[in-house]
């Protein structure tokens, strides 16, 4: 997995000494992988890449579970992940903070409603 997931783990590596405030909890992501949990007030919302998860510190369990299941996205697709999920997710998390799509729930793109199919997120 840390060869199929390399491309992610190197960016996820890369946020994790950008951020000031490296605390790593690891964790289960529910498929044997283990997963570097970084919580953080310099970091709002969350970003899943490889091994790495970056979220905001007062974020709940449901944000984690939604990041694990985008962990699981990684195990699947691999080297393809960042273009299949990584910059479209977060093109759209963009598009929505510019003010586009506002009808929309951020969890109906694809990129979103899958990692919550995968995590058992009901929204």
């Amino acid at each position: 997995m840390f060869i199929w997931m390399m491309p992610q783990d190197v960016v996820g590596l890369f946020l994790v000494f950008v951020v000031k405030r490296m605390r790593c909890t690891f964790i289960g992501n529910g498929q044997g992988m283990p997963v570097c949990v970084i919580r953080t007030t310099s970091f709002g919302g969350g970003i899943s890449l490889g091994h790495f998860v970056l979220m905001d510190k007062y974020s709940g369990v449901d944000v984690l579970s939604h990041e694990l299941g985008h962990t699981v996205q990684s195990m699947i697709l691999g080297p393809l992940y960042l273009f299949v999920i990584g910059i479209p997710s977060i093109s759209w998390c963009g598009l929505r903070m510019l003010g586009l799509f506002r009808k929309r729930s951020y969890y109906w793109f694809y990129t979103e409603s899958w990692a919550d199919r995968i995590a058992g997120i009901k929204r």
